[in-house]
């Protein structure tokens, strides 16, 4: 088969189709790219929830430095950076859990 040049949709279509059936002698069918991507998905919660809660654990340590300092405004918003982080964390752990089946 060869590629029209007049029009670049078809060119476009024919390509995607035979690599499609290439895919497919492959392996890669849609149940596998649906895996794939799950995983991947997962992978990408997981370190969310892992940078969420190393910036709570800075913000806690910057917290409790300012407590001791004497900065309670900058104590305060720590604190809340540190309170929202750590429930976005634990929203996205519960999510990924009830994915899981646990």
């Amino acid at each position: 088969m060869t590629l029209n040049a007049t029009n670049p949709a078809a060119a476009a279509a024919a390509t995607g189709s035979r690599l499609s059936k290439c895919g497919e002698a492959f392996g890669n069918s849609e149940s596998t790219k649906d895996t794939t991507t799950k995983q991947a998905i997962s992978a990408l919660k997981r370190d969310f929830v892992a940078e969420a809660l190393r910036v709570a654990a800075v913000k806690a340590n910057h917290a409790s430095d300012d407590v001791l300092i004497g900065d309670d405004l900058g104590a305060e918003r720590g604190i809340r950076i540190l309170i929202s982080h750590v429930k976005e964390a634990a929203a996205i752990f519960r999510e990924m859990q009830r994915e899981a089946g646990l």
